[in-house]
């Protein structure tokens, strides 16, 4: 498969494009075929070296952090997520969407519903786990 990666901090110069085994899903992961990806302004801090502190790498990475597409495959202990869904999903590691395939955990992963894009799609893990952040963890805004 190809993917996007870089083996240094720096500008966008720094990317290259590769060649990759396509990854297997363990356990409780999930492997998607990208559809569409979003470029987290998180995405070029850390290729830049200014989040290395916060979030160190280890190099080469794959960048990319949101991912919409299909479910190609699943882990054994994966329940809600089948082969064919569409879905979206948030790398917790920060890093390995720009790929034509993702692994990423069923805990991080929801349906995608069909009267949504891809491209979309791909816009809300990082920036709807921001909303939701800031609205039930720091405001305590409860139901009711």
């Amino acid at each position: 498969m190809k993917k996007i990666q870089y083996d240094h901090y720096g500008d966008n110069s720094v990317l290259a494009m590769v060649e990759s085994p396509k990854p297997q899903p363990q356990q409780h992961e999930i492997l998607i075929r990208t559809k569409s990806v979003s470029i987290n302004p998180l995405d070029w801090k850390i290729r830049n070296g200014a989040m290395e502190q916060v979030v160190p790498m280890k190099f080469p990475v794959t960048p990319g952090m949101d991912i919409s597409g299909i479910v190609e495959a699943v882990g054994p202990e994966v329940k809600t997520i089948k082969p064919g869904d569409r879905v979206i999903s948030f790398v917790e590691s920060f890093a390995g969407t720009y790929s034509e395939y993702a692994i990423t955990q069923d805990s991080w992963t929801a349906v995608l519903p069909n009267k949504v894009s891809f491209s979309e799609g791909a816009a809300i893990p990082v920036t709807g786990l921001t909303a939701w952040e800031a609205i039930v963890d720091s405001l305590n805004i409860i139901k009711g």
